[in-house]
């Protein structure tokens, strides 16, 4: 992993609008700052990670999420079960994971947009 960043947006009311957190590795003290995120935040981006399954999981109280990505992560999609209470989620960005399969992704009612981009053995 290069250079790293967590990116977080605020709004003028000082409440995270969105995270972002790109080529680093994960520890538990970044998932626990994820999974902690309230119901102002609309986006969760985790890019170029090694971001695992379990840690995925422990962010599934972040059902108020209109768009979430795992990209570039080596998750098998074991954790996608986790959004079955995402009544929000609008966009799901599952680009570029080498492992990934959708045979736990529950229906998503509010799903506009699914990228599965240069994801290789789906199934």
């Amino acid at each position: 992993f290069g250079p790293f960043a967590l990116q977080v947006n605020v709004d003028d009311d000082g409440n995270y609008t969105g995270v972002t957190l790109y080529n680093t590795k994960v520890n538990d003290k970044m998932v626990d700052f994820v999974a902690g995120l309230d119901d102002h935040t609309e986006y969760v981006m985790v890019q170029n990670t090694d971001i695992t399954d379990e840690q995925v999981a422990r962010f599934a109280k972040l059902k108020f999420l209109k768009r979430l990505e795992i990209s570039g992560a080596p998750i098998s999609g074991a954790c996608l079960v986790i959004l079955k209470d995402f009544d929000k989620l609008e966009k799901l960005n599952l680009s570029s994971n080498p492992y990934m399969s959708l045979n736990h992704l529950p229906e998503l009612p509010a799903l506009t947009e699914l990228n599965l981009l240069s994801s290789k053995g789906i199934t």
